[in-house]
C-alpha cells in the first residue's frame, strides 16, 4: 500500500512539473510575443541580410516584414567592416532613418552578435530604439529655429573648445561678428516677415561659405552673426570675411532705406588670434570683434575691420 502511495505520489509530482513547464512555456511564448510587439528587431546573416523583423519594426520603418527580408541592413560602411571583425562585442551608434512614406527619424542601433551551439558567429541582432524626440530636443538647443545656423548658446560651447584647441596645436583662430545694416530700418519698410526671409537668406549663404568641420557659423541673436574657423595668416582671413561682405551684397536684396547702397549689406568685425602666443582670453576675444563692428559701422558700414594685434591696431578693407 506505502509503495503504491509513493507511486502516486511521484506521478501527482510529474504531472505538476507538467504543468509548471507547460506554464513556463506559455509566459514565455507571452513575453516573446509581447517583445515582438513593442522592441523594434531585426535578425541578420553575417553578410547582413535582414533574415526576420518584429512588428515593432514594421511600425517604426513602415516596411513589412515580406518588403525587407533578404535585402541588406541600412548600415554606414564603418559599421559594417566593424561587423567584420566583431564576433563577440556589442556595437552601438545613432542612425538617421527614412520611413516608407519618406519622414526622416532617428534610431538608436545596438547590434549584438548571435552564435550557434558550437561557438560560431551566425548573424547579428540589430534591436532599434527610437531617439527622434531626443534628437530634435538636441538639435532645438544647439540651433536658431529661424536660420538653422547654430545658436548664442552653442557659441560660447565652440568657442570654448576651439580656444583650447588653438592654445594646444598652436593654429590661428579667426572670429568674425557681423551685424545687418540698419536692419530696423528695413523691418520698418518691408514688415517682420520680410526681414525674416532677409535673415534666413543670409544665414544660407554663411552655412554655405563654410566647407571645413572646424568652420562654424551662428545666428548669435537678432540681425547678428558670427562665424568662426581657423586660418593660417590674417590676410587670409581678412579676404574670405571680404568675399562673404561682397556676396551678401550681391544677394540685391532690396533695402531703399541702406542710405549709400539700397540693397541689404553688413558690417563685419574681425579678429584673429593664435591663443597659444597671443595674451587674449575667449572673452576679449569676442568684446575686440565687438569693437571692431563698432568701427566697421562707424566708418560707414558694408566693410569687415580686422582688429589684429591690439586695440589700437585696426585694418579696414
Amino acid at each position: 500500500m506505502k509503495i503504491q502511495n509513493e507511486h502516486i505520489n511521484k506521478i501527482n509530482d510529474i504531472e505538476k512539473i507538467k504543468e509548471l513547464l507547460h506554464e513556463c512555456q506559455e509566459n514565455s511564448k507571452k513575453q516573446l510575443e509581447l517583445l515582438h510587439k513593442v522592441v523594434s528587431i531585426a535578425k541578420l546573416n553575417n553578410d547582413g541580410e535582414i533574415l526576420d523583423v518584429s512588428l515593432a519594426y514594421e511600425k517604426l520603418t513602415g516596411y513589412s516584414k515580406h518588403e525587407v527580408v533578404g535585402l541588406k541592413a541600412n548600415m554606414p560602411n564603418e559599421i559594417e567592416k566593424m561587423l567584420e571583425d566583431a564576433t563577440h562585442g556589442v556595437l552601438e551608434g545613432e542612425l538617421e532613418q527614412v520611413t516608407k512614406e519618406g519622414k526622416v527619424s532617428w534610431v538608436k542601433s545596438v547590434l549584438i552578435p548571435m552564435h550557434d551551439n558550437n561557438g560560431n558567429k551566425i548573424g547579428n541582432m540589430n534591436v532599434y530604439f527610437d531617439i527622434t524626440d531626443k534628437k530634435k530636443f538636441e538639435y532645438m538647443s544647439t540651433n536658431d529655429s529661424l536660420t538653422d545656423l547654430y545658436n548664442r548658446r552653442h557659441f560660447d560651447d565652440v568657442l570654448d573648445r576651439e580656444v583650447k584647441r588653438s592654445k594646444r596645436d598652436g593654429k590661428m583662430l579667426a572670429f568674425t561678428i557681423l551685424d545687418v545694416d540698419n536692419f530696423k530700418k528695413y523691418n520698418d519698410c518691408y514688415g517682420h516677415m520680410a526681414g525674416d526671409t532677409v535673415l534666413q537668406a543670409i544665414g544660407k549663404l554663411l552655412n554655405e561659405s563654410l566647407h571645413r568641420a572646424s568652420d562654424y557659423a551662428f545666428r548669435l541673436g537678432g540681425e547678428e552673426f558670427g562665424l568662426i574657423f581657423t586660418v593660417t595668416n590674417k590676410d587670409d582671413a581678412l579676404i574670405f570675411v571680404d568675399n562673404v561682405r561682397v556676396a551678401i551684397q550681391n544677394l540685391n536684396i532690396e533695402h531703399s532705406l541702406n542710405e549709400n547702397f539700397k540693397v541689404i549689406t553688413a558690417s563685419f568685425g574681425l579678429i584673429v588670434v593664435d591663443f597659444s602666443k597671443d595674451n587674449v582670453d575667449k572673452n576679449g576675444f569676442y568684446s575686440i570683434a565687438d569693437h571692431a563692428l563698432y568701427e566697421a559701422k562707424e566708418k560707414g558700414r558694408n566693410q569687415v575691420v580686422l582688429h589684429a594685434d591690439n586695440k589700437d591696431d585696426l585694418e579696414f578693407f
